[in-house]
């Protein structure tokens, strides 16, 4: 047999693993010294010992250490799992060994004026990315809750002055409530990144912001619910009221061209409208001029309707359907068990006594069916293709009793069905041109889908007790009949600001207290500081197939196997980790949360 290594004792194991393993901090020149724990918090002593090649700029001569050192102020670094890090650090002093010049030594991990590291302050930026509040921050890093804020609200004004103020190609719009206050949210749909926060709805507020954009003729799209505010602020405006005018002559105000005036042009150029005359002549010069400033804020935009927000009203309208028929369950069941007595005992126990046992025998019935139906309402919203056989046994048992309640879910059906349901936009690059590939092939004409509506209006009009429940979407279609029809022709959705309007709930939910300024900056610094992919970049490459965990740890394993052959040619007599290379020293230990990844990581 060929003669084998014997195994390694306790000391030689111990030797072996102590050298393959790096520093505990991962920090250039800085050798740990003794880890303490107390209770959650991890104490490190630390010495930062650097080498220094060079002599002395003075005399020429060689630095050597001269006191045992130098004790810093203790400063927080990145924790370790969920125990925050204090390093207590000891800076070895050295004097020229011929003109005993001092060598100052300046630790470029260290922030120059925080008592933290610079790969901490990275951490913060990126948990404030997340839905964590300030004061869960600073538990985890041994900060005070107001360094914390101070850190974000500085990085981020540094970055909201340099940042872009032009708008996408598609634009998003919504509304948030929070505060007491409403909210306008603008987010760019093709990315899913916010673009600005506006404290308020109106066109007042609203325009001053597009007016800061450079690329307002470039915007194709404006994809809103059905707000007039909106609508109004970036397209066109409102009508003016029909009140007659005190300074406007009667011919005048009766005048096709008066039309164009309304309250956006009196509000936004006031200098073109003279109230005080009665001239003729200048009135029909005010109306003239009131067409140049009417111009669109977004000229070569189009307004697309909110799908959500249509199939909302449709279903809200089935529902209102069921409230009714729920207040009808009483006179219902007492028309049905009145049947159910003869003559003969409706006369022995006369008519007083039988209506007496009816009332409660049909109360009783009806409260269980409405019961039923609060409980299986979901079943009525649910598509056809998606119910089982027990759901449909029991639509048909209802329908049979309620024919309304049919009609009504013909309704619905035939409503949602006008347009295609379009299938959500992934979270990386990839899923989003996946999702739009589909879409495409979903896409109707204009014609179509003006056909559509109008079969589905002429099916509501023919049932006259239909229509007073669909009265909703029925104005929508009225009032907003292009947008909506644009819904089924373009490719995007608003359910990106629909995705931020939760976003913003939960987290104004979790902080509990953050002032407009905080919240509008979590918001964009969210998109800023995000991950783009699901899975690190390395694992997307030409013809891959669907990564998962198992795949993940397949690629994983190549990569690293990569990077260490590449830190071992170019360290040969050390054993280092490739992660703690001299160009990446700020990257520091890698974190398992996603969310303490560091800022040299590939975005």
């Amino acid at each position: 047999m060929e003669n084998q290594d014997p195994m390694p004792n306790g000391k030689e194991l111990g030797k072996v693993l102590e050298s393959s393993f790096v520093d505990y901090l991962g920090l250039s020149d800085c050798e740990t010294l003794k880890i303490d724990r107390l209770e959650h918090i991890l104490l490190v002593h630390a010495l930062y010992n650097p080498i220094i090649s060079e002599k002395c700029p003075k005399c020429g001569g060689i630095w050597k250490p001269y006191s045992k050192g130098k004790f810093l102020d203790p400063f927080s670094d990145i924790p370790r799992g969920s125990n925050p890090v204090v390093v207590v650090l000891t800076v070895l002093q050295r004097i020229c060994s011929d003109c005993n010049k001092s060598l100052d030594t300046t630790i470029p991990w260290l922030h120059p004026t925080r008592q933290m590291t610079l790969r901490l302050l990275d951490y913060i930026l990126d948990r404030v990315a997340t839905l964590s509040s300030f004061a869960q921050i600073a538990l985890d890093t041994c900060l005070d809750e107001n360094t914390v804020r101070s850190i974000f609200i500085d990085t981020f004004r540094r970055i909201d002055e340099q940042r872009s103020k032009d708008l996408p190609r598609v634009l998003g719009i919504d509304e948030v409530f929070f505060h007491r206050k409403y909210y306008t949210i603008l987010v760019d749909v093709e990315t899913g990144n916010a673009v600005d926060l506006l404290p308020g709805l109106r066109h007042e507020i609203i325009k001053p912001r597009f007016d800061q954009a450079s690329n307002r003729k470039s915007v194709e799209y404006i994809l809103q619910d059905f707000s007039m505010t909106y609508r109004s602020a970036t397209t066109q405006s409102p009508k003016f009221s029909q009140k007659k005018s005190k300074n406007i002559s009667s011919d005048a105000y009766n005048n096709e061209h008066s039309k164009d005036i309304n309250s956006t042009s009196l509000l936004l150029f006031p200098d073109l409208f003279e109230p005080d005359s009665d001239d003729q002549a200048k009135v029909e010069r005010v109306v003239r001029l009131s067409r140049k400033a009417l111009a669109k804020m977004l000229p070569n935009a189009k307004v697309v309707g909110d799908h959500f927000h249509f199939k909302k009203a449709i279903e809200d309208s089935l529902d209102k359907i069921r409230v009714g028929l729920q207040k009808t369950l009483p006179d219902f069941y007492f028309k049905r068990i009145i049947k159910d007595y003869t003559k003969e005992e409706k006369i022995l126990k006369s008519m007083k006594i039988v209506n007496e046992e009816v009332k409660n025998k049909a109360k009783r019935a009806a409260k269980k069916k409405e019961e039923e139906l609060n409980n299986k309402k979901k079943i009525l919203f649910k598509h056809p293709s998606k119910l089982n056989f027990d759901e449909w046994s029991w639509l048909k048992d209802i329908f049979v009793d309620h024919p309304i309640l049919e009609r009504g879910w013909e309704a619905k059906n035939r409503g949602l069905n006008i347009f295609p349901e379009k299938p959500p936009l992934g979270r990386s690059k990839r899923a989003r041109e996946a999702a739009r590939v589909k879409r495409l092939n979903l896409l109707i004409t204009e014609a179509e889908a003006a056909q559509r509506l109008e079969d589905w209006v002429k099916f509501i009009n023919k049932d006259p007790e239909l229509k007073p429940f669909f009265r909703s979407p029925l104005s929508m279609i009225k009032n907003w009949h292009q947008e909506i029809i644009r819904i089924g022709t373009t490719v995007y959705s608003n359910a990106g600001a629909e995705s931020k309007n939760h976003y913003l709930r939960i987290l104004a939910a979790i902080s509990r207290g953050l002032n407009f300024e905080v919240l509008r900056a979590r918001l964009l610094w969210a998109d800023e500081r995000r991950r783009t992919n699901r899975w690190p970049s390395f694992c997307y490459e030409k013809n891959e197939n669907k990564i998962d965990t198992k795949r993940f740890v397949t690629i994983a394993k190549i990569f690293l196997e990569r990077n260490d052959v590449a830190a071992h040619s170019a360290f040969p007599n050390k054993s280092i980790s490739p992660l703690f290379t001299p160009q990446n020293q700020r990257s520091a230990l890698p974190h398992h949360n996603a969310a303490c990844r560091t800022s040299t990581q590939k975005r």
